[in-house]
């Protein structure tokens, strides 16, 4: 079991977020019958508590994923970024100098052929405010075995349809 830049999370919250949680443990249960990956997306304004309760999830899941993993989903830079970063951890590239020679497609690549080898993976993508842009970052593996791969998109945006 591997985690990546899991953020802080505390009691501290004002939102109550065993009902997002729930709600979003729901949506990534679903049988999607595609075989691929399954996307749950919170949007809503800020401050209601989006981030909070996709902290809690990935919390709350400790041990039932081989991977929970935080991705920065600010820009399209910003989740790049994440990914490369998330590969130097992974010691699939050496060092963040060398992945960040690598091409953008090469990257995006790089992370889909790794999360294709994983058994399951909780992938948050905080703050995914750009669908347009951020959509085809997104992690496309093919979900072969009975394993659990599931990636959760917080955003301001009401444009997410996933």
């Amino acid at each position: 079991m591997s985690t990546f830049d899991l953020p802080a999370f505390g009691s501290g919250s004002h939102v109550d977020l065993k009902d997002l949680r729930e709600e979003l443990n729901k949506e990534l249960d679903k049988p999607n019958g595609q075989g691929s990956v399954v996307l749950a997306a919170v949007s809503g304004m800020g401050g209601v508590g989006k981030t909070e309760a996709a902290k809690s999830l990935i919390y709350s899941v400790e041990g039932k994923y081989e991977l929970r993993a935080w991705f920065h989903g600010d820009s399209p830079l910003e989740l790049l970024t994440s990914y490369r970063k998330w590969l130097v951890a992974s010691q699939v590239v050496s060092s963040l100098e060398e992945a960040n020679k690598l091409s953008d497609e090469r990257i995006v690549g790089m992370t889909n052929e790794q999360l294709s080898r994983l058994d399951s993976f909780l992938i948050v993508i905080d703050n995914a405010d750009k669908p347009d842009q951020v959509k085809k970052l997104l992690p496309r593996v093919v979900n072969r075995g009975q394993g659990r791969k599931h990636v959760v998109i917080t955003s301001r945006s009401k444009e997410w349809r996933v």
